[in-house]
């Protein structure tokens, strides 16, 4: 499988564990860390509908299509509030290139439809800090699973790890990669 994993967490933490369940299945994955790439937020301008490219050009535009022709995206990410962080929100915003400019209803909401002929599953990864509460990591699943209902996810998976404990979860991850791949 061809995995894109965007990692927006300000450490290596984890890294390690993650990049080590993902080598034994595919061998590798392609890693874009948020916090060194240059890009701008979505401006809201509908352009991409039309052509299926962000009127932005910046280095997200070549992010988007390596996503959109992966087979999983994995999203790390801190927790906050019980969704992800804002530099991860700024990304998933430039996914409207992925999207159809037609409307299906998909789980009994209106939806863009998929441009991707296959779309990719999604793993959710996130980062709690230690005192949050289990309140967030639900949230959070939730997060992941409108996420995928909104990008057509044939699978997904969420993982909530708390700060510091990523060995904790050693058994999650891999757990959470089959089940995003048995569904394709």
């Amino acid at each position: 499988m061809k995995t894109v994993v965007l990692w927006a967490i300000d450490s290596d933490e984890g890294r390690r564990a993650l990049e080590r369940s993902l080598e034994a299945r595919e061998g590798s994955a392609r890693w874009i860390d948020l916090n060194q790439v240059e890009f701008g937020p979505c401006v809201g301008c509908g352009g991409c509908a039309k052509t299926g490219r962000c009127v932005l050009d910046d280095e997200f535009t070549d992010i988007v299509a390596a996503i959109g022709g992966s087979d999983r995206l994995v999203l790390v990410t801190p927790i906050f509030l019980g969704v992800h962080h804002p530099l991860m929100k700024k990304a998933i915003d430039r996914f409207l290139p992925l999207a159809g400019e037609r409307f299906a209803v998909r789980s009994g909401e209106m939806h863009h439809t998929s441009r991707m002929a296959t779309p990719f599953a999604i793993v959710g990864v996130g980062v709690l800090p230690e005192a949050a509460s289990n309140g967030e990591a639900e949230t959070f699943a939730r997060l992941i699973a409108r996420h995928a209902v909104n990008l057509a996810a044939p699978s997904h998976a969420s993982i909530v790890v708390r700060r510091g404990a990523w060995d904790g979860v050693a058994e999650e991850i891999p757990e959470a990669l089959d089940r995003t791949e048995r569904a394709r």
